[in-house]
């Protein structure tokens, strides 16, 4: 059968149509469907837990018709659809996923579920004995929308629009955050292993770059602390409150040069990388029968050169832990590949006399060893019990409509480990281990850019500066920079820019950057910003 062109066409073109809507229609996944943006690991983790976090990274609600008293670990690729994902664990657990609306889901078996009321709504007012109203009201969101969660300062409770089943969830999550804040001692050790070691702790693949995550069971644990095969080469302790953002950096503040070139002329901005092995975590107490505690972290490992060919690994796990029980972390930054990085270009102070010594391993190949960070969380003060109070009964009135007063401000949780506290008629108490420095800002720069610059939070900016729009920063205007005093140096007499720069490692430009300098001038007792710790130096001969 012979087919005219005009024909051709309209066939092409009733094929493209069947195509796209075969596209749209074929499969589940809807193009407005969350996925995930990352690789998750979970990590002997209550179901809950889990389930909470999904629904929280796909900004819907999830309740549950009954508790759920399993645990579980696993990994899930960066891409999954997160109702998806949900439906699938839930059902290799013998769980149901029922959507109640296009936000909320209910998670639990045939009979539960079978039992659920959802149009009892009434209003209940929960007192509180620690936890934060604000905070507070950020937790229940994930149970129900902002819009029916109103707080109580005066009184310190919390109220929601709420029927049987959401209260039932709410009540679980009070139980559970509502309690004081422990102190939380971290034990912090960085130590060198090789391969072998590795593999007798029965990790199967040692020599991957790939970052993960090991809560040691009691047996290992005392393996890894007796053993003499693993050279330690840094030891610290931090110490965190409960719930609250920290960060541990291994590594060198190295600048970067970049060039801006106009019709007009051509200029230079510094940046600075953090190479090396840096870990954000935050802990949070769980009391159930006993204590326990969940670990968020993300963890990465930044490289320079280009000799790696894959210059950033990351890993964003949740961990379930108990006091005293260290977890492992491997794939940190090895000395393979701090060798490899170790060029004329750049110097790296800190990570240098991390690996000046090979220790216990001093007859191993550099690829034949790998480095693994150990975290040990335990309570200095015991934290309160909540579980053996019984929870007050909230209080129900009659339905009436919910107001959401204006929140006064952001609630992230601050970087910084100890709160500053207002001083008497409201002035600041100066901290003593910082010390303000003046910063002249730059063409194009933010206060994101300048923070990393300084390794100071953004907030601490914010509050030192008190910046009524900290997303408007006119360039040639000055800040104050809460510099922390290790990374502080008081100009000695007869010392200069250029033999300060080669004592720490950098140049003469970074440290002209860094004080706002106009040229290479200083005065005996000047205070000057350092790239890196003031005890960090990398040629004495300077």
């Amino acid at each position: 059968m012979k087919i005219t062109t005009v024909r051709r066409r309209k066939y092409l073109l009733l094929l493209v149509f069947l195509g796209c809507f075969l596209t749209a229609k074929g499969g589940r996944i809807t193009a407005g469907e969350p996925v995930l943006p990352a690789e998750l690991n979970y990590v002997n983790l209550e179901l809950q837990e889990i389930f909470r976090d999904l629904a929280e990274t796909g900004r819907f609600r999830v309740l549950f018709a009954h508790p759920l008293q399993k645990r579980a670990t696993m990994i899930i690729a960066a891409g999954s659809p997160v109702k998806k994902i949900i439906s699938d664990i839930a059902a290799n657990h013998g769980l149901t996923v029922k959507w109640i609306t296009t936000n909320t889901a209910v998670i639990g078996d045939e009979n539960s579920l079978a039992g659920i009321n959802t149009s009892d709504i009434n209003l209940h007012v929960l007192p509180l004995r620690s936890a934060s109203p604000v905070a507070m009201a950020k937790v229940l969101e994930t149970v129900l929308p902002s819009h029916k969660i109103r707080y109580d300062f005066k009184g310190n409770n919390i109220a929601v629009m709420a029927n049987s089943l959401e209260l039932e969830n709410i009540k679980e999550l009070v139980e559970r955050w509502d309690q004081e804040d422990p102190i939380i001692s971290v034990e912090v050790e960085v130590s060198e292993v090789t391969l072998d070691f590795l593999r007798g702790l029965g990790i199967k693949d040692p020599a991957s770059p790939r970052m993960k995550a090991y809560p040691l069971p009691e047996r290992l644990a005392t393996t890894v602390a007796q053993s003499t095969e693993k050279s330690i080469l840094v030891r610290d302790e931090v110490i965190s409150l409960n719930n609250l953002q920290g960060r541990l950096f291994f590594g060198d503040r190295i600048p970067e040069v970049f060039e801006d070139q106009t019709d007009m002329a051509t200029s230079y901005q510094i940046d600075y990388v953090d190479v090396g092995t840096t870990i954000d975590y935050q802990f949070k107490v769980v009391n159930r029968q006993k204590d326990e505690l969940l670990l968020q972290l993300e963890a990465k490992v930044k490289t320079v050169g280009s000799a790696n060919p894959v210059p950033e690994r990351k890993l964003r796990a949740m961990v379930g832990l108990f006091p005293d029980q260290p977890l492992m972390l491997t794939g940190a930054l090895r000395r393979s590949e701090y060798l490899q990085m170790k060029t004329p270009l750049h110097e790296f102070p800190f990570l240098g006399s991390l690996f000046a010594s090979a220790g216990a391993n001093n007859n191993a190949l550099p690829e034949e060893m790998a480095t693994v960070i150990l975290l040990t969380a335990s309570f200095m003060e015991k934290p309160v019990q909540v579980q053996e109070k019984r929870l007050p009964e909230p209080e129900t009135k009659p339905l009436e409509p919910v107001v959401s007063p204006e929140p006064a401000g952001s609630l992230e949780p601050a970087v910084s480990l100890v709160a500053e506290s207002p001083g008497p008629e409201g002035k600041r108490t100066p901290k003593t281990n910082t010390t303000d420095i003046p910063y002249i800002v730059k063409k194009s720069e933010t206060l994101y850019g300048i923070s990393r610059k300084f390794g100071v939070g953004v907030q601490e900016i914010i509050a030192r500066n008190r910046l009524q729009d900290p997303g408007k920063i006119k360039a040639g205007a000055t800040l104050i920079i809460p510099v922390r005093n290790e990374f502080v140096y008081t100009v000695k007499t007869g010392e200069t820019l250029w033999r300060l720069a080669k004592r720490y490692g950098t140049t003469v430009a970074v440290l002209k950057d860094l004080n706002s300098l106009a040229d290479e001038r200083i005065e005996v007792g000047q205070k000057l910003v350092l790239p890196v710790a003031a005890t960090k130096i990398a040629n004495p001969q300077f």
